[in-house]
């Protein structure tokens, strides 16, 4: 083969500048994307919370179902007897819908001999339940510690809902 063959015969491969037209397509088409993405994400997180919502509903119904009453509100009660001298807390209705919302093993846990916000009960409000937490809600699923937090003076960590 001589000199002048060489030099005639077309080179396998990419030059630079298509190279960078292809990374420049590949970019924008990324860009075009991402925003569907995202979007086909949150409306998984909605649809997620409307069926944590839809369980809850299902739960007061079942407890309504087996009590012929709607679970109890959050209730305060004075125990006078209470060496602490503070006021009994129930903990409000989502304790009771518990067994119906395939939880019972928090509610069993739950100690309703002493204040929800008691040293007997702080394996129950440092649970996370992920029916109560709004998947678009990222700051909830982190516990809360608090120092000197419950009634008996002693420190507690708790769990919020949305």
């Amino acid at each position: 083969m001589s000199q002048a063959d060489r030099t005639h015969r077309p080179r396998a491969g990419f030059t630079l500048i298509e190279l960078l037209v292809v990374i420049a397509i590949i970019a924008v088409l990324i860009a075009l994307l991402l925003p569907a993405v995202q979007s086909a994400r949150e409306a998984a997180r909605r649809a997620q919370c409307t069926n944590n919502l839809k369980q809850i509903g299902l739960s007061v119904h079942n407890y309504i179902s087996a009590n012929d009453v709607f679970p109890y509100g959050c209730y305060r009660q004075h125990q006078p007897t209470d060496p602490t001298g503070y006021p009994y807390t129930s903990g409000g209705s989502f304790v009771p819908l518990l067994l119906y919302c395939e939880q019972q093993q928090v509610y069993n846990a739950a100690n309703f001999n002493y204040n929800i916000f008691s040293g007997g009960n702080t394996t129950v409000v440092a649970t996370s339940l992920n029916y109560l937490h709004c998947p678009s809600d990222p700051s909830i699923e982190n516990r809360v510690f608090m120092a000197k937090g419950n009634v008996d003076g002693g420190d507690m960590t708790m769990c919020y809902s949305s």
